[in-house]
């Protein structure tokens, strides 16, 4: 599949709108040809020549070897574009059209190919059985996947859409091989997912950013799909503002509010920043919502390339109807970063874990790249082996770090070790230096990191710094303690129902069904890290506040308690690695431990 090559194809087209469905023999697994296969590209438009109207182009059966565009090629569409993806087998599908990139020694001028409507993806139809029950069928995409806007050079002028209900298994995951490997994309049945274009940026008209629909959307749903990589932006070229929403999946492997800009010569896929990284254009945020299905990991960024300019969001919650209702997939997500992977973000994330079962890990920051903003973390239920404000690997924070535990979701809040700080990444209130060191004093700094824990059902260990040598917090953390009953103190749960920890620090089913406290427990408080340092003072206030409540609650106040099953330390906890030598969690401050409000 050569996703640049310009195919020419005749369709009839009539003055206004333009419908093209492709009605070709259905695909047999072991037919090396078939009767009916289009070996080019399909385009929704025409060749240089313009459609006034709208277009749909419909795939039932049969095979498109390349292929299949919404729009034109070096054309315009001044309607809506359409393009539905039900059955056989397709190339790779484009919302928008082709353009043309200036090339002066072969004589070739820019020529774009715009839309001047909406861009709809559609991957999969529902089909009623007649008997009370809905089955789904879908293209095959044999490709590298689905674009919401252009290939090249060109752009949907209005809301740009693409809507995944059903993927069909490509040759390399079914039969005998395996499906739904991480970090396998030929396991997957669709490669990529991009909200966005690949080679062209996505630019609303004025009159959709007013409508409020400048943004790129993915919507995901039902329990069949699998997707390698969703990127709520574009490949290799930027879009103004993104929404992901995933009700539900069989697997997918990588999801990114932002965009991919990975590849050799990539110029990045920026949200709300045009690719110059100056030029600011639409709300530039990303706004991801997950209730449902099967995701290893999460990012609120970008992969390799891409900055989100204005705010990062990130909510996994079971249920978006807030009622009792369970979804038919059921929410499994493996590690959530607030950030991005490689990518830096020019802002701040927010990440809220509500109607959560929970995930293994959460990074509040980013995998290993800058975040320029203020980290909050929300986590009102589930079960997680660990927790980090900072980033994971490496990178920096350029802003404060708060982390809320409040236990009223729909599941307990357990969490094996909770840490202020990043794990193996550093992290500096003060700032960092030109060549990415934390600086170590400076004014105006950022506020102290903060743990503030309200209600839960167990936190192991709690820590005010990162995890790792590497992990030196500078600043001076605080852990306040001001706790009142969660939402699941002292009822027994049917079995099955929710995750514990075990003895090795997975999680595992619950088997039980009983949580035995009124107050939460949390076995051990550090006021500084995990072998990792502390360059300033640690704090660690237990039921200080006069009164406390539930986040956002209208009751009145009442006394804070705790329940600690273990050790209070103001410093740090160091260990020795294998050789015998010593890992410091120095604090090189004061320690401040305070117990109850001052008389």
């Amino acid at each position: 599949m050569t996703m640049n090559k310009l195919h020419t194809m005749t369709m009839n087209r009539t003055p206004y709108y333009i419908y093209l469905t492709a009605l070709l023999l259905t695909i047999g697994a072991a037919t090396p040809l078939h009767a009916q296969t289009i070996r080019g590209n399909i385009y929704g438009g025409g060749q240089l020549a313009q459609v006034v109207g709208n277009t749909m182009v419909e795939v039932s059966t049969g095979e498109v070897a390349e292929d299949v565009y919404g729009g034109g090629a070096l054309a315009n569409v001044d309607g809506n574009t359409e393009v539905n993806l039900y059955g056989g087998a397709v190339g790779t599908a484009f919302g928008g059209g082709l353009g043309q990139i200036a090339d002066a020694g072969a004589g070739k001028a820019a020529v774009a190919a715009l839309v001047t409507g909406n861009t709809t993806v559609t991957l999969g139809k529902e089909i009623d059985n007649g008997d009370g029950t809905k089955s789904y069928t879908a293209s095959q995409v044999t490709g590298d996947g689905i674009f919401g806007a252009n290939n090249q050079n060109g752009t949907p002028q209005g809301h740009v859409f693409v809507h995944v209900l059903k993927t069909t298994p490509r040759s390399t995951n079914s039969g005998e091989n395996p499906r739904n490997v991480p970090g396998n994309t030929d396991s997957y049945d669709v490669p990529s997912v991009y909200g966005g274009g690949n080679l062209s940026a996505y630019e609303p008209s004025q009159a959709t950013f007013d409508a409020e629909k400048g943004y790129a959307e993915v919507l995901i749903e039902n329990c069949d799909n699998s997707i390698a990589y969703v990127y709520g932006g574009g490949n290799a070229a930027p879009v103004p503002a993104t929404d992901v929403t995933v009700y539900g999946a069989d697997a997918i492997d990588y999801l990114f509010g932002g965009g991919n800009g990975s590849g050799a010569g990539n110029p990045g896929a920026n949200i709300g920043l045009k690719t110059d990284n100056k030029t600011a254009y639409g709300a530039g945020t990303v706004n991801v919502n997950i209730y449902g299905g099967t995701i290893h990991e999460v990012f609120g960024g970008s992969n390799t390339k891409g900055l989100i300019r204005t705010s990062a969001n990130v909510n996994v919650a079971g249920d978006p109807d807030e009622t009792d209702d369970i979804f038919p997939c059921d929410l499994n997500v493996g590690n959530v970063h607030g950030g991005g992977n490689r990518a830096d973000m020019l802002c701040g994330g927010t990440i809220t874990l509500g109607c959560t079962q929970g995930v293994d890990v959460v990074y509040a920051g980013a995998e290993a790249a800058d975040i320029h903003g203020d980290i909050n973390l929300t986590i009102a239920s589930g079960t997680y082996t660990k927790v980090f404000g900072g980033n994971n690997l490496s990178g920096n924070v350029h802003g404060s770090i708060k982390i809320n535990i409040d236990e009223t979701g729909c599941y307990p809040i357990i969490i094996g070790s909770l840490y202020g700080g990043g794990n193996l990444a550093a992290y500096s209130i003060y700032g960092y230096n030109d060549d990415g060191s934390p600086k170590t004093s400076g004014a105006d700094p950022e506020d102290d990191p903060a743990i503030n824990i309200y209600s839960c059902t167990s936190i192991g260990n709690i820590y005010g710094g990162g995890y790792g040598a590497t992990a030196k917090m500078y600043g001076n953390p605080r852990i306040n303690v001001n706790m009142l009953e969660g939402v699941f103190a002292g009822q027994d749960m049917p079995a099955d129902q929710y995750y514990i920890l075990n003895n090795a620090g997975e999680r595992v089913l619950n088997t039980a069904g009983t949580i035995p406290n009124a107050i939460g427990t949390i076995g051990y408080i550090y006021g500084g890290g995990e072998q990792a340092a502390i360059e300033g003072d640690t704090y660690v206030n237990i039921c200080t506040e006069a009164t406390t409540k539930h986040i956002g609650s209208s009751d009145e106040g009442v006394t804070p308690k705790a329940n600690i099953t273990g050790d209070v330390y103001g410093g740090g906890k160091g260990a020795f690695d294998v050789g015998g030598n010593l890992i410091d969690a120095y604090v090189s401050g004061s320690t401040n431990v305070k117990i109850g409000k001052d008389k």
